[in-house]
Parts: C-alpha cells; sequence; structure tokens
C-alpha cells in the first residue's frame, strides 16, 4: 500500500484500548467501567496520531475465542455514534494482514524476543530498567502482537508505526537494541507532537528542584490531549464530536499542510528547496512554545483562524501556522503553572493544578504512572539515546486474568514515589468498608 509521509499506522491492539476508553468517557460518571491510568496514556497517544497525521492506518490484532487466543481483527469498543461519525470522517482505515514472507517474520520476531520461544508460550513480559528514575516497569504482552506489529511495518515503514499502547514502546526499543537501525526511523508528526509535549515537561520539571526541600514532586507530563478535549466536551458523550471539531480546524488542517509541505522538500532533488525546508524546520524548533501561548486559557475559537494558503514558502507564515494550535493545547496546563510563579508548590494548590490536567480521578501515584508512560521514547532514535536497560522472558504477570489481559507492573527504588503509592494506598484503606461473612459473630 502506498503511504504518504504523514500517514500513521496503529496497531489494533491500540485502537481497541483507545476506543474503549472513549467508550468510558462517553459513559459518563454513570457509565459502565473505570477509565484506567493506563488507558488514558493510550488514549493520549492515540488523539496525538489522529491530530497529526492525514491518515491512520489500524493494523489487526489478536482476539480471544472461547478462551484461547485467536488471529482477530479490528474492534472499535466506544460508542455505535462516535463509531459511525470516525468512520465517516475518512481518515482512519483497516490495514489487512499480509504476512507476504511469514519464514522471514518468525527469524525476525525470534531475533528480537530472544530468549522467548514465541512457539511455546502465548504471552512474554517487557522489562525497562532506568537506573536515574530508580524504577523498572514490567509489561505482559500476547506473542501474536509481534506478529501484527511487524506486519504492519513491512507494509509501512517502522517510522511510520506510532506506539500508542505503552507496552509497543517497550517493544520498538526492544527492536532497537536487537535490530540494525533503518535510515528512517520517525516521521514530521512525531517531532511536531514531542515538541509540544516537551514543553509542558520542561515547565514541570522545574517544579521538582524543591522535591529536596520537601515540596511534592509533580508528575512531568501530563495527557495534555485528553484533557484538552475534556474541557471542551459538554459531557464525555461529545467526545468524537469535539476531537473531530479540532481535528478539522483551519489551524490543525493548517499545521499538517506545513508539515507535509516541509516532510515533500526535504525529499526535493533541489538543494536550495531542502535547505529551505530545512531552515523551516529548525524555526518550528526553536519556536518559543511560552509565547505563543495566551496568558487566558485558550477555547477551540483560537483554532478557526483565517490562514492564506502555503503555497511554496514553508517558512514564511510559521507563528501564524503554530502559534494557535500550541495555544490551544498549552494554555491551560501553562497558565496553572504561572500561579506558582518559581516558587515551591504547596501541596493544595498542586492538588488543584493536577487535579485540572491529569482529572481528578486519578491519585498521585496513578498520576506519575501516566507521566511515566507518556514520556517513553516513541521512535527507534529517540530509543537509540535512551540508557534503559530492556530484557524479556516469557510468562505472564498474573496468570489469572484475562489472556489478553497485558498487564503491566511498576517497581521503584525512589523513597519519593513510594511515599506517594504507601499514602495513596492509606486513602483507599481508609475508604474501605468492611465486610463480614454472613456467619460473622454478631450477625
Amino acid at each position: 500500500m502506498d503511504m504518504t509521509p504523514l500517514d500513521a499506522l496503529v496497531s489494533g491492539t491500540a485502537f481497541e484500548e483507545a476506543t474503549t476508553a472513549i467508550g468510558v468517557l462517553e459513559g459518563g460518571q454513570g457509565g459502565p467501567g473505570r477509565i484506567s491510568a493506563e488507558m488514558v496514556s493510550t488514549l493520549d497517544n492515540f488523539i496525538q496520531a489522529l491530530l497529526f497525521n492525514e491518515r491512520v492506518f489500524i493494523s489487526f490484532g489478536p482476539w480471544v475465542d472461547g478462551g484461547k487466543i485467536i488471529s482477530g481483527g479490528v474492534r472499535y469498543r466506544g460508542g455505535k455514534a462516535g463509531e459511525k461519525l470516525l468512520g465517516d470522517a475518512g481518515f482512519v482505515t483497516v490495514l489487512p494482514a499480509k504476512f507476504p514472507d511469514p519464514e522471514a517474520l518468525r527469524q525476525r520476531i525470534d531475533e528480537i524476543l530472544k530468549p522467548v520461544d514465541y512457539r511455546k508460550t502465548n504471552w512474554y513480559v517487557i522489562s525497562c530498567a532506568h537506573p536515574k528514575a530508580m524504577s523498572t516497569m514490567n509489561q505482559e504482552m500476547v506473542s501474536l502482537d509481534a506478529f501484527y506489529l511487524e506486519d504492519a511495518i513491512d507494509q509501512g515503514g517502522v517510522e511510520k508505526f506510532k506506539p500508542v499502547f505503552p507496552g509497543e514502546n517497550l517493544y520498538l526499543g526492544l527492536r532497537q537494541r536487537r535490530l540494525s537501525m533503518p535510515r528512517i526511523t520517525q516521521t514530521m508528526s512525531d517531532v511536531v507532537g514531542l515538541r509540544i509535549r516537551t514543553a509542558i515537561r520542561s515547565k514541570m520539571e522545574k517544579l521538582n528542584v524543591f522535591v529536596s526541600q520537601g515540596a511534592p514532586p509533580v508528575p512531568e507530563l501530563p495527557p495534555i490531549y485528553v484533557s484538552r478535549i475534556l474541557r471542551d466536551c459538554a459531557t464525555g458523550s461529545d467526545f468524537i464530536p469535539a476531537l473531530l471539531e479540532i481535528r478539522n480546524s483551519a489551524a490543525m488542517r493548517r499545521l499538517r499542510s506545513w508539515m507535509k509541505v516541509c516532510s515533500e522538500q526535504l525529499r526535493s532533488q533541489d538543494l536550495e528547496v531542502r535547505a529551505k525546508a530545512a531552515a523551516a524546520w529548525q524555526k518550528f524548533l526553536n519556536f518559543p512554545l511560552e509565547q505563543a501561548i495566551d496568558a487566558t486559557e485558550a477555547g477551540k475559537s483560537v483554532l478557526n483562524v483565517a490562514i492564506d494558503a502555503i503555497h511554496g514558502d514553508a517558512l514564511g507564515i510559521l507563528g501564524e501556522i503554530a502559534g494557535p494550535v500550541i495555544s490551544y493545547f498549552l494554555s491551560a496546563p501553562f497558565r496553572g503553572l504561572r500561579e506558582f510563579g518559581g516558587s515551591k508548590a504547596e501541596p493544595a494548590r498542586l492538588d488543584a493544578f493536577l487535579s485540572g490536567t491529569f482529572g481528578d480521578k486519578f491519585t498521585r501515584s496513578e498520576m506519575n504512572m501516566i507521566s511515566d508512560w507518556l514520556k517513553l521514547p516513541a521512535n527507534l532514535k529517540d530509543w537509540a539515546a535512551d540508557d534503559a536497560g530492556l530484557t524479556v522472558g516469557a510468562g505472564r504477570i498474573y496468570v489469572d486474568r484475562d489472556p489478553l489481559a497485558r498487564s503491566y507492573l511498576i517497581s521503584t527504588r525512589d523513597p519519593v514515589v513510594a511515599s506517594d503509592m504507601l499514602d495513596d494506598f492509606k486513602a483507599m484503606q481508609a475508604k474501605a468498608r468492611p465486610v463480614n461473612p454472613p456467619d460473622a459473630p454478631g450477625r
């Protein structure tokens, strides 16, 4: 299948997880289910892929039938109305599995997953140890996941694969460690999305210089896309309409056009044209994001700006292209951060800020987990620069879970983070109500 530089590949597993989260949000507080921390990070990555790419191709994922893992397909887990709207929009397409060279595929997966023999197990666990953060992530994956991921990569290229589910970030890191690095490792949309996230992360990191003085640590990366869309939803049921309105806004369309023009010019045989594109790209990397942000919280109206067509000049109107998008997504968290004024964050004010940027349904330790997942490298180039240790082994984390549970386990040796986890557990314990069995004394 012919793909353009601004197309993206998303796995069926990630698509199902993200749309499950949308279904929970659509149901509201009275609806079924609860949105987990991992679902939020998956949804935030999924939204980024939808917003910054022209087309999104969804690969197949495994299913379960009668308790057994089988070859599957693609399933949307949100509401029917949202599914129809997304389908009618026309930019999300199913990518059927092909497996043109099964033997070459098996040999590649053997190399990526060794010492795991996928022929003898349905599951494997990737462990990612970050020495500086004093933490280890353990993520369960299904053996069939590797086949569908590699088949999609064969069809579109590894640079177009967007790891949306956190386990896929770790799989990509394992792949980078064990296979030779291809020449092309990322697309324009990766770096634009990362640049926006980096702005809020660098700002939050500055607050954590006071942790050694007793200030509570701030999770460094909130789910900015999920929280921004939810702020503009009348109810959770209009999540997909709000998402599509943002994607179809004048500012987002122009930003994607700008990325497309840059991508095309960077591939030009004309060195003068390529130099102009390189200059435009460097200007974006150096663009002062905070200066583009409105002092007040920008609403969706900021995205509906009238901008002249780009024509051949990708450099000239960067401020008009990037400014509204940056202001829309970052004005709310930046406005909250300004309230701290560079001083030590007080717990009450910090809690109010975190509930506004992460949502009030998560504990502090869950916010840390969301942040850690969103900080994982999302392409081979960034994994090559990361010092995390990655290993893989056969088996499951919790053997009694659903076959497609893909459980995770995060451990930490950081005393501050461990203290937050303990406080969360004590708070949950305090709210718990004891249940006496029917034959208990006094019943």
